[in-house]
């Protein structure tokens, strides 16, 4: 019974996080997984001036703070993965498995596109426009009623995501145009 409480509880909380396409599931598996290294250290969002902080692990992976105008925090965990030559992000709560904190931050999966340059990096959100359609057209497992205005609801498993995007992270449109982070390092700010 408590498990269906948490998982019902769990729905609710991803149905109410917003215009984004969320997975209940990683979006890739860890033989995919690069070393995040690149992102250690602290970073600002340009637009917003929220600050980033990604501290890499021994496992590659990054525990990651994220500190809005408000100070208000929410922290995930982070893996970088290269899908053919495109580099990815996967944003979860942190060590899902052992914090019930962790589910209220993130209570899901993101998935992102990332381009460094030599002063910032950009991350990309997937487009909200076609991604319906493109779910729909390869039968991946989702939330009914999911649409561009609430966002979208994977329940799919790890190995069919996976090949999902790996079918679709060649097609530019795959992703949005703009970033939605543009994060560059100021150590005067530190």
């Amino acid at each position: 019974m408590k498990k269906v409480q948490f998982i019902a509880l769990l729905l609710v909380l991803v149905a109410a996080s917003g215009c984004v396409v969320r997975s209940l599931n990683p979006w890739l598996a860890d033989d995919t997984k690069t070393v995040a290294s690149r992102l250690s250290g602290t970073w600002y969002d340009q637009k917003s001036g929220g600050k980033f902080i990604f501290k890499v692990l021994e496992n590659g992976e990054c525990d990651t703070t994220i500190i809005d105008n408000d100070k208000k925090e929410s922290r995930f965990r982070v893996k970088l993965h290269v899908v053919l030559d495109s580099l990815l992000m996967v944003a979860g709560p942190p060590d899902a498995e052992k914090s019930t904190e962790a589910v209220t931050s993130i209570p899901c999966y993101l998935l992102l596109k990332v381009k460094f340059d030599q002063e910032s990096v950009n991350l990309y959100m997937m487009d909200l426009d076609s991604f319906g359609k493109r779910v729909k057209d390869s039968k991946i497992g989702m939330v009914e009623g999911g649409d561009k205005e609430k966002g979208f609801i994977v329940i799919d498993s790890t190995d069919t995501l996976k090949a999902f995007v790996t079918s679709q992270v060649k097609d530019p449109a795959f992703f949005g145009k703009d970033p939605v982070y543009t994060l560059i390092r100021r150590q005067d700010q530190e």
